[in-house]
């Protein structure tokens, strides 16, 4: 009976999402699509979290999805000539997504699993995680202090091409390493939730200085949701509520900060995140609070170009399988798409700025249309990270790690699918290295 009522609930949102999209067709006016589509994702949201008390991957998705693609439509100075087409597509891109995700099935099923908790008998533990937060702070600092000086697009400007050993080791072990740090000193070792807060300060200050959104925020969501592990757990008491809104308004307000910050004609600008004219509906009200990425800009670009250009068949999502290798060994290697397309109708960017292209970039300029088909199993995909993460947080211990993680790597998933891989990269040698340093095996029987 339970399977039979699952499978009623799939047909009936199929249903509903078919009926969404048939509407999305009809209306040719781009402003009343994409606000059907943004009153519908807010209002199905906001019913989904509070029905269930929880919010699982696909609402992160979902949120991101407003926050960073969809937002852009609502702004004042956006040019809607000629993308109806674009924004359709990226609104049916993410409802097929939502598909792929609803209609999976995806469990883990396995009698036993490995657990990995601390080794009682090691001392080093605490000092091998100090030494990397110096390490860090010492190599990053420096050329963090110049960006936060000159603006984030200038010192990318003025920068050479990025060192491979920074890219792939050094970075994503700013993301992954508070994580670490609060699950070592305050799930573990009991302490005070602002000890492992005040070890982690150096790295969230040089990722602020810096002045690159995604990466502080990837590393400040692993930290909280590690540091909620506990309370989530138990009961959730107002006080948990009040901090909780309390760090995503914060965490809104220093975004809204380092875009300011990103380069030196804004530095010089009054900073003011408050509207300053009148708007008449909601999803104007909330546009300044967002973080529009040009995704549907970039999009439109996209479908202009492949237009009259063959299709590239995979070569543009197989940019992941080989990016770690040096230009110096393969002076010829491809670019990745935000970065030689843009040029192609554009000009006036450093030589290291690429732009976003979002979660279809990629998938559309290797298969235009056909690449539909690749976006639903992108919902498959969320779905057996959705069913990692549950099973990680049950199991506790050091999996609430990277569980914790998987939310930020979601979230920056919508905006660059590659970028986020890339990162995601390098926090799993970290994760698996520091396991191996700090960490035994146990093995969990599971109960039937």
């Amino acid at each position: 009976m339970i399977e039979m009522g699952k499978f009623k609930n799939k047909i009936f949102y199929l249903f509903i999402s078919t009926f969404l999209i048939l509407i999305i067709l009809s209306i040719n006016d781009y402003y009343i699509v994409a606000s059907i589509y943004f009153y519908y994702l807010l209002f199905s949201l906001t019913f989904e979290i509070i029905k269930v008390k929880r919010i699982f991957l696909i609402h992160v998705w979902n949120g991101a999805f407003i926050f960073i693609i969809l937002s852009e439509v609502f702004l004042p100075y956006f040019v809607p000539y000629g993308k109806i087409d674009v924004i359709k597509y990226l609104i049916i891109s993410n409802i097929v997504v939502n598909i792929g995700y609803n209609i999976s099935s995806f469990n883990f099923k396995v009698k036993e699993r490995k657990n990995y908790l601390l080794k009682k008998r090691s001392k080093l533990s605490p000092i091998i995680l100090l030494v990397l937060v110096v390490a860090y702070f010492i190599l990053k600092i420096q050329d963090a202090i110049f960006s936060f000086s000159v603006g984030r697009n200038t010192a990318i400007e003025n920068n050479d091409e990025a060192n491979l050993f920074t890219t792939i080791f050094i970075n994503p072990l700013g993301l992954i390493l508070p994580a670490i740090i609060v699950y070592y000193f305050y799930v573990y070792k009991k302490n005070k939730w602002y000890i492992p807060l005040i070890l982690s300060l150096p790295i969230f200050i040089v990722l602020f200085l810096e002045g690159t959104r995604f990466t502080l925020l990837f590393s400040l969501i692993g930290f909280a949701l590690v540091l909620l592990s506990q309370t989530i757990k138990s009961k959730v008491t107002f006080k948990t509520y009040v901090l909780i809104v309390f760090a995503c308004f914060s965490l809104v307000i220093s975004s809204n900060l380092m875009k300011h910050l990103r380069s030196s004609v804004t530095k010089d600008e009054s900073f003011n995140i408050l509207i300053e004219e009148e708007n008449k509906d909601l999803q104007s009200l909330m546009v300044p609070y967002m973080s529009p990425e040009g995704v549907v800009d970039m999009t439109d670009l996209s479908f202009k170009y492949f237009k009259n250009h063959e299709h590239l068949y995979g070569e543009s999502s197989s940019f992941i399988l080989y990016f770690w290798i040096p230009r110096s060994i393969w002076p010829d290697k491809p670019t990745m798409l935000g970065y030689w397309l843009i040029r192609k109708y554009r000009s006036g960017f450093g030589d290291e700025h690429s732009s976003s292209f979002g979660f279809t970039g990629d998938f559309y300029a290797d298969f235009g249309m056909f690449s539909f088909f690749f976006i639903f199993l992108l919902g498959y995909f969320v779905k057996i990270l959705e069913a990692f993460k549950d099973q990680a947080f049950r199991d506790g211990g050091y999996n609430i790690i990277i569980a914790a993680l998987l939310y930020s790597y979601v979230f920056f998933f919508v905006r660059s699918p590659i970028t986020s891989s890339m990162n995601f990269m390098g926090i799993l040698f970290f994760y698996f290295f520091l396991r191996a340093v700090l960490f035994k095996k146990t093995t969990i029987k599971l109960l039937k």
